[in-house]
């Protein structure tokens, strides 16, 4: 959830997601997150394997649905990450 720059002394941390926040659902929003995501989790975390991600959105909300697994791991585990456009709040469950 952070944007590149934010974190003090971490400046490449983070994900350019942000970038995309206002653009339209389409194929291409979905292909720009896709890579945006999993280069950050590639990068920052790389015991996680991104598998799939999802969006949808619903009036104001973008739920980014993630599937992925951890090292080797044939075991797949779900995410969901809600933004919220109009208090800038996001929640992950």
């Amino acid at each position: 959830i952070y944007q590149l720059g934010e974190r003090f002394r971490q400046e490449n941390f983070g994900s350019r997601f942000w970038e995309a926040l206002e653009d339209p659902n389409d194929n291409v929003l979905q292909h720009m997150l896709d890579l945006f995501i999993k280069s950050s989790i590639a990068s920052w975390e790389p015991r996680i394997r991104a598998l799939d991600i999802n969006l949808e959105r619903k009036d104001y909300k973008l739920y980014i649905h993630l599937q992925f697994a951890i090292g080797d791991s044939s075991t797949q585990s779900n995410l969901t990450l809600e933004y919220n456009s109009i208090t800038t709040e996001s929640n992950a469950y």
